[in-house]
């Protein structure tokens, strides 16, 4: 009797373990999908704001008078806070299309993707127009890491 109790009792165990080797195994392969979370994103401010740990690396430009020290007329900030942030959208490349042409402008977007970053680029040539937005995988869930806005 106690042979069987013994017997069912490491049967079980195993059983058990093998569940949880399992539970894990799920857990660390099943990463957030970038498309999905995209749209997430770019839709939902809540969404994008929790994804978003400030202050955010990055770089933009702002005018600012003309002076003898600054004849351009403009600063490079290099970093956002959550009050400089604008909510980002995908009004234009909806579809993930490569080129758009706004107002007479045409910008281009190139996406280079890795299994734990995404780097987006849009851009309009010979302009001193480019945007970049850097997305990281951490702990499985998908973070914007770095943008940057510039318009010279």
């Amino acid at each position: 009797m106690i042979k069987i109790r013994n017997i069912t009792l490491v049967f079980a165990l195993v059983i058990l373990s093998g569940c949880n080797t399992l539970q894990s195994l799920t857990k660390s392969t099943h990463s957030e999908n970038f498309e999905e979370f995209s749209i997430k994103f770019y839709t939902d401010s809540l969404f994008q704001l929790s994804r978003i740990n400030f202050p955010l690396k990055g770089l933009y430009n702002i005018e600012v008078p003309e002076t003898p020290k600054n004849p351009i007329g403009d600063s490079i900030i290099t970093s956002w806070k959550k009050n400089d942030w604008n909510l980002l959208k995908n009004d234009y490349f909806k579809n993930n299309e490569s080129k758009v042409v706004i107002e007479n402008n045409t910008y281009l977007r190139k996406i280079k993707k890795s299994s734990k970053t995404v780097i987006i680029k849009t851009y309009i040539e010979n302009s001193g127009f480019s945007v970049t937005e850097k997305f990281a995988l951490k702990k499985d869930k998908w973070y914007l890491i770095y943008f940057s806005s510039l318009n010279y």
